[in-house]
């Protein structure tokens, strides 16, 4: 709100006129104050933000009007008569210009963005129907030509093709028993470092008070105590790390090195193939040919990516599976030694550390079935996975010899003569027509 001063000196419409100038830079300088304090003060402050607050100020249109004044100099009065000299002093003159003005600009703006993007349009459309009619104006191949050239892609083809079944039916082998057989030795290897970190933790339990242990083989291995003793879990964990590793370091990396030497042998051949085209000079378009090995290419990269969240969860789900096992055997066990009254006596902590021995050594193989029946359930995932990004491998080298073959049979297709004059004719009228399909939009 802008306040009046009175001002003795000066005339009713000449405080008016210099409140109205006023209003200009008190405006401006109130919005900057308001943009400062809301927008430009805080610690999340953006360039992006910066920009919109100056241009909002640099944009700013201030306009003050008296619609009062305006009415009484378009409509006189002997009953009130108005203190502005001209209707341009009341301001809403140069408000209705310069709103126009802003609508018009704004009409503009879109017209002139519409304009551009039909234009785009319009040249990538006349870029497509010239490629068009310049494949039908080439000069036409013999159907004997393209026969031969078919018996020579076809004599060309057969070795890689059979090079390409003995690659596929090795891969084969490797899933079926490639990864089963090494699936068991690393469950060994890893049973074999377990075994050794049990063997350390042995050395530490036999530290504890006989008390603690008594507790624990009265409790299926388990107390918790002055000292916790927890059997089970930390069997398990020590199978634990060497089982994820073992699926994580040692078999998903065999499986993704012998999927990414697949699709590797299989771009190989298809390389070969698109050189071969290449090769064949004018007799061959290879355009068709190089988009199907591209999307090859593409497939290869998923095909090599499979198994790569195999992994997560792996710890947990170890843990869970060999602990159940583990459990109950140390139950057993531990319920049979008390019923034997071998919890009780001289040499208690001797014969429980013995017992927890033994135990120690046969939950080695204990856990080995687990172990192993957990990675091959994992790796069933993974395989089902691999199997079905398989199936763009089945036959990757037919779709680029019909890309081959395909561009002669269409160049064939086009030897009618007064046929191909008639296509020739349309698309030359279609690109004739194209500066009206862009619209040519008026300018307002």
């Amino acid at each position: 709100m802008i306040l009046l001063v009175s001002d003795p000196g000066k005339r009713k419409f000449q405080h008016f006129l210099d409140i109205s100038k006023e209003v200009h830079v008190r405006m401006r300088s109130d919005l900057q104050n308001l943009l400062n304090h809301l927008w430009l003060q805080t610690t999340e402050v953006t360039e992006a933000r910066q920009q919109v607050a100056h241009h909002l100020l640099d944009t700013l249109q201030v306009y003050p009007i008296s619609a009062p004044e305006y009415n009484r100099i378009l409509v006189p009065s002997d009953d009130e008569h108005p203190f502005l000299r001209d209707i341009e002093q009341t301001g809403i003159p140069g408000f209705v210009r310069n709103l126009s003005q802003l609508a018009s600009q704004r009409s503009q703006n879109l017209s002139n963005r519409l304009n551009a993007q039909t234009g785009l349009f319009r040249d990538s459309l006349s870029a497509q129907l010239q490629i068009i009619e310049a494949q039908w104006e080439e000069q036409i191949q013999a159907r004997g030509e393209a026969e031969k050239l078919r018996a020579e892609l076809e004599l060309f083809l057969q070795p890689r093709r059979e090079e390409l079944l003995r690659r596929q039916g090795a891969f084969r082998e490797f899933l079926a028993t490639g990864v089963p057989q090494r699936i068991k030795d690393q469950v060994s290897i890893a049973s074999n470092v377990a075994s050794r970190s049990i063997e350390k933790y042995m050395v530490n339990l036999g530290t504890a008070h006989w008390g603690t242990l008594r507790a624990s083989v009265r409790r299926g291995g388990r107390y918790q105590g002055a000292s916790d003793i927890n059997l089970p879990t930390e069997f398990a964990l020590r199978f634990e790390e060497p089982i994820a590793d073992a699926w994580s370091k040692e078999i998903l990396h065999d499986v993704r090195i012998h999927t990414r030497e697949f699709g590797s042998d299989c771009l190989s051949l298809a390389d070969e193939l698109v050189d071969w085209a290449e090769s064949q000079g004018k007799r061959v378009q290879v355009r068709g040919a190089k988009a199907q090995y591209e999307a090859l290419q593409a497939n290869t990269k998923k095909f090599e990516a499979v198994g790569r969240e195999m992994a997560s969860g792996m710890r947990d789900k170890a843990r869970a599976n060999l602990v159940e096992a583990i459990e109950k055997k140390i139950q057993q066990a531990c319920k049979d030694f008390v019923a034997k009254n071998q919890d009780i006596g001289r040499g208690v902590k001797v014969r429980i550390i013995e017992l927890y021995k033994e135990l120690a050594q046969e939950v080695a193989s204990i856990a080995e079935v687990p172990a192993r029946t957990l990675l091959q359930e994992v790796y069933r995932e993974a395989e089902n996975e691999i199997r079905a990004a398989f199936v763009d491998f089945q036959d990757p080298l037919t779709p680029i010899a019909n890309a081959i073959v395909a561009t002669e049979t269409q160049r064939i297709e086009r030897t009618d003569v007064r046929r191909r004059e008639n296509i020739i004719t349309e698309l030359r009228a279609i690109s004739a027509d194209l500066p009206v399909l862009s619209g040519d939009l008026p300018q307002n």
